[in-house]
């Protein structure tokens, strides 16, 4: 990447893309991810023809979700159309790898480490909602005129259920926690299904198991019920939730 700073011939922020996060081990009672934290470390290079003098050399991370949206009943063009708005900032870190110092001439290396906690949310796009991590390098030089100089990389956050033990194969025949779900139509037909708590949407099926039964109430003399169907619905739901006092 060509650079206006005479000298600095290019630049380049290395650190990993993406950032996983698993589900609690079985052994553990608390819900919570697993590690706790994870420690990003990247690397900032720098490629100069000659030495170059720098007032300050910056590392920051900042993550933060955007709401936009409009009600998609009414005109584009309409006047009092209902919209929403809001920014949330989720996370902010910064360091100072160097200052008032002169790097050498050819390829310089300064490293770094971000420490992302658990609790932060997945990243996440949608037509309503976005959350997004960035890694940005601030540069200025300290010659005369000089600008600042940005350089950004996006961090994917990726957060599962599952233990990372069972992502990765080491627990054959992993199982799914299930959850039961019962019903009853009175004298009828009473029912109860071990639907599993998550599922992965991308496989295009759900697998569960169930029974049908008669209730304790009915005598067996009563007739039989014929069942014509059995309908499953899936709803993909999002929750947006927001602080109206909260000024960020």
């Amino acid at each position: 990447m060509a650079l206006a700073t005479k000298g600095l011939i290019a630049t380049e922020l290395s650190c990993p893309e993406v950032v996983h996060f698993f589900g609690p081990r079985p052994e553990q009672e608390k819900h919570t991810t697993y590690p706790k934290r994870q420690k990003v470390r990247g690397k900032l290079r720098l490629v100069m023809s000659k030495p170059i003098k720098f007032n300050r050399i910056e590392i920051r991370f900042k993550g933060h979700s955007q709401l936009t949206w409009r009600n998609p009943l009414k005109s584009h063009n309409a006047l009092l159309v209902e919209k929403m708005h809001a920014w949330k900032t989720l996370r902010k870190w910064r360091t100072t790898l160097v200052e008032n110092a002169t790097l050498p001439a050819g390829v310089t290396e300064l490293g770094f480490e971000v420490t992302l906690p658990g609790h932060l949310c997945a990243s996440f796009k949608s037509p309503f909602l976005e959350i997004q991590y960035m890694l940005m390098a601030f540069i200025l030089p300290s010659a005369k005129f000089a600008k600042e100089i940005h350089v950004s990389q996006e961090i994917r956050i990726l957060k599962t259920l599952v233990p990372k033990d069972v992502v990765y194969g080491r627990v054959p025949g992993f199982k799914v926690p299930r959850v039961s779900m019962r019903g009853e139509r009175p004298v009828s037909l009473a029912w109860e299904f071990q639907v599993p708590r998550w599922v992965c949407l991308e496989n295009g099926y759900i697998e569960f198991d169930g029974i049908l039964r008669r209730p304790t109430t009915v005598s067996e003399e009563s007739a039989m019920v014929t069942v014509e169907k059995i309908e499953v619905d899936v709803v993909q739901e999002e929750f947006y939730r927001g602080d109206l006092n909260d000024p960020r």
